[in-house]
């Protein structure tokens, strides 16, 4: 048995602080820094907590959760 899915604790509190990190990127668009990382790993746990453990293809879930994880990021990062 492994450690069990993080919930990301940093990410919620700043959230709850209304203290949403800036996420910066190169000259290229590419996502860099502390802030794009933890984002990145948000993300993942979002998804994992929201999407059914099927072989789906990320087109095959429905809008409604894709919307959901992304209000969930929006309202956590700038």
């Amino acid at each position: 048995s492994g450690r069990g899915m993080s919930t990301m604790p940093r990410v919620v509190k700043k959230k709850l602080q209304k203290l949403r990190p800036i996420v910066e990127y190169n000259k290229r668009g590419k996502g860099i820094g502390q802030a794009h990382s933890e984002m990145q790993s948000y993300i993942g746990v979002l998804a994992r907590s929201r999407v059914p453990l099927v072989d789906m293809k990320w087109s095959q879930i429905p809008k409604d959760i894709k919307d959901q994880i992304w209000e969930a990021v929006d309202m956590a990062f700038v």
